[in-house]
């Protein structure tokens, strides 16, 4: 018996030694050599090329064009983290959620930088940076018409859907390839399965227009995006909450980016502790007048405009073949687009011109802003 224990131990050695040898051979050094390179290639590669590439989308916070100027959280979170790396920053726009879920899975793009809630099934195709911050999932509905006669907000409340329960048998438009979907369906599962979701080619913030224009009933977004949508619709609800848990919101890299998600994350970090990111956070998420900056018609996700006065800028940078968005850059810089301004030293008008060089091209205070 003695013998075959020590047979036993001998054997149990020897194949522990062989097994040993075999993760150290050449061929498996090589192979852990592949996955570490190719884990660090993505880093590489953005500082071999010195830009940064990054998709996010058009929305009322985190990227828009406000007469022309680039504004926006993500867009300054994107471009804090590209002067961190030392590189140019391009950003892509995509509109649809699906196709920047496809870019940032097929490597087409260095960071999706929207608020992307980070679920067991996303992981799966797709790295995520810590929580940049959490949210709740929010239901969007109409006030009743006659809201502001009435007395009591009781009274109110009482024609609006304060419990999920009762979205049985409505229809609720959400985002497509949002994860919306899901808890709507766990609602759907839990109390009868009568509600209709209907997933749409469409923004959160064309939704939510929607909703307050009463082309349909309800949507469902995120907490913050929720308050901001309601500084400018003071006739939607957001105060019924689908659970009553958070989601954390991160950004999302290419799985196998292991050495660009770890600098993101050191990044955010220190970001986060700093002024700049309170700044940041409260000039769009707390500011209202930014909001109203983000739903003018001179934002570019809500007409392509940058001034009442496009149609003349684009015919008259034509004669002198410049870019419009030049000129009206120009002119925003001058007078703000304001004809009646006046500075101290007496310049006036769209372009600011002094008197004497008014006088040369026949133009006075009183002329008309497309002569001016």
């Amino acid at each position: 018996m003695r013998i075959n224990l020590l047979t036993f131990i001998f054997l149990s050695f020897t194949l522990l030694q062989v097994s040993c040898r075999n993760e150290n051979t050449p061929n498996n050094r090589e192979a852990r050599q592949e996955v570490e390179k190719e884990h660090s290639l993505r880093l590489d590669e953005i500082k071999k090329r010195e830009k940064l590439i990054a998709v996010t989308d058009y929305n009322s916070h985190g990227y828009f064009l406000y007469r022309g100027t680039t504004m926006g959280f993500q867009y300054e979170l994107l471009k804090s983290l590209s002067k961190y790396l030392n590189v140019d920053l391009v950003i892509d726009v995509e509109k649809d959620l699906p196709r920047a879920l496809e870019d940032i899975q097929q490597g087409k793009c260095d960071i999706l930088a929207m608020d992307l809630a980070i679920t067991a099934e996303r992981k799966k195709q797709m790295l995520f940076t810590n929580p940049i911050y959490q949210s709740k999932q929010i239901l969007v509905q109409k006030m009743p018409d006659n809201w502001r006669k009435m007395h009591t907000w009781d009274e109110i409340n009482s024609h609006l859907l304060k419990d999920p329960i009762d979205l049985q048998g409505k229809v609720v438009h959400i985002q497509k390839g949002s994860v919306f979907v899901h808890r709507l369906n766990n609602i759907n599962e839990e109390t009868g399965g009568e509600m209709r979701i209907i997933e749409d080619d469409l923004s959160i913030d064309e939704l939510i227009d929607m909703v307050a224009k009463g082309e349909i009933e309800y949507t469902v977004c995120d907490s913050h995006v929720a308050a901001i949508n309601k500084k400018y619709h003071n006739n939607i609800d957001i105060e019924t909450e689908l659970g009553s848990y958070s989601q954390n919101l991160a950004w999302a890299i290419p799985l196998h980016s292991d050495s660009l998600l770890k600098v993101v994350n050191e990044w955010l970090a220190d970001y986060k502790k700093s002024k700049e990111f309170y700044y940041v956070y409260n000039k769009y998420f707390k500011n209202s007048r930014t909001t109203m900056m983000a739903k003018s018609e001179y934002n570019s996700n809500n007409g392509d405009k940058i001034s009442p006065y496009d149609q003349f800028i684009k015919t008259f940078s034509k004669e002198i073949h410049w870019d419009w968005r030049l000129l009206a850059s120009l002119i925003y810089q001058e007078s703000k687009f304001n004809p009646q301004a006046e500075s101290w030293s007496g310049a006036f008008g769209l372009m600011q011109m002094m008197p004497e060089t008014a006088e040369k091209y026949g133009i006075s205070d009183t002329s008309a802003p497309q002569d001016q």
